[in-house]
């Protein structure tokens, strides 16, 4: 017998191994290792997390979760949910399309009770099974992001001394700044917990890195989660030591071995007054980000909102789609460029 019901902290173990044997990518496999299954969720004030369990096995099957925000949505204040960790048990392939079914009908009907206007979300451009269940279901695909990977082996400025950095980020008053350039932007948060997220902030924040009258903020998730490596291509293989070998005198990336581990930072709320601003500040994090054991660094870009320096230094770039679901009536579709929250990551 198949049930629904709200994700426990005792499914914890079980949601970790579950997400273990679902690899990301194809020619470079990674896995996502959480050390809590729930640190997306409790960045959300009422989240909705509901797994769809076998009660004869215990074994679950499948997973969705639902964040309510309030957001700027056509220059109006209204009620949204980010939805996050929808993932099915790889080890139940066959047979999924009734739990996933079942989990989002219940799921819908917690939004109604939450009176969501809307709900939103990100997925990966070639992940073409999850794009037809949410189409399905009554999403439109309304915009694109791209997640941009920038290595950290080549230098980009000498300029950096009059870069500035704060290592602690007071979010009521950061918000004031961020909201000048981002606030007219659908999805940008509206009225948000103040005392919530600088909790988040003073976990999660690095720090501003800031140059002239330009800034860019580091979300640093090292804390609750990285990425294992579970398989590289021949070639990688093959030229890892050698490149290994040479990182610390040539401007080489490091390649991580089969098992090894990936550590990202992820760049957000680009306060861009010049464009020449950006490498003496990209080149301030670079830096620091070697000191800190940091592989990559992440930004993710609104295609309709370019920034052509990080494109430019970018190595891999990974395409996703925005969809969103009015839940009312006369609910308008997000304009583009939508903002990009980074508690979503």
């Amino acid at each position: 017998m198949l049930i629904i019901r709200e994700a426990q902290e005792k499914d914890n173990e079980q949601l970790i191994s579950m997400e273990l044997k679902a690899p990301q990518g194809e020619t470079i496999q990674l896995v996502t290792e959480r050390k809590d299954y729930f640190y997306r969720a409790k960045k959300f004030k009422d989240p909705v997390l509901l797994v769809a369990e076998d009660d004869e096995t215990g074994k679950i099957l499948a997973i969705m979760g639902v964040g309510p925000l309030n957001m700027n949505l056509r220059g109006k204040n209204t009620k949204g949910g980010f939805i996050f960790d929808w993932r099915s048990n790889p080890e139940e392939i066959k047979g999924m399309q009734r739990p996933i079914f079942r989990l989002w009908q219940a799921l819908t009907a917690h939004m109604e009770q939450l009176n969501l206007d809307f709900i939103f979300g990100y997925v990966k451009e070639d992940n073409i099974r999850s794009m037809k269940i949410l189409t399905r279901a009554g999403t439109k695909v309304t915009g694109d992001k791209t997640f941009l990977t920038i290595p950290l082996h080549k230098k980009l400025s000498r300029n950096i001394e009059n870069v500035k950095f704060s290592r602690k980020v007071n979010f009521a008053s950061d918000y004031k700044k961020v909201k000048k350039v981002y606030g007219t932007h659908d999805l940008f948060p509206a009225k948000p917990d103040m005392q919530l997220l600088q909790n988040i902030y003073n976990k999660l924040v690095y720090g501003n890195f800031s140059y002239g009258n330009s800034s860019i903020k580091v979300w640093d998730n090292s804390a609750e989660f990285n990425f294992r490596v579970l398989n590289i291509p021949t070639l990688f293989k093959l030229a890892r030591p050698f490149m290994n070998l040479l990182a610390p005198i040539l401007p080489v990336p490091r390649v991580p071995g089969k098992g090894g581990t990936l550590k990202q930072w992820f760049l957000f709320d680009l306060l861009l007054d010049k464009e020449k601003d950006l490498p003496p500040i990209m080149e301030k994090i670079r830096l620091e980000a070697k000191k800190k054991g940091i592989d990559f660094l992440i930004y993710c870009q609104d295609n309709d909102q370019p920034v052509e320096y990080l494109e430019k230094i970018s190595w891999l770039k990974v395409p996703y789609k925005v969809l969103f679901m009015p839940l009312n009536k006369g609910v308008p579709l997000p304009q583009n460029p939508t903002y990009h929250n980074p508690i979503f990551l």
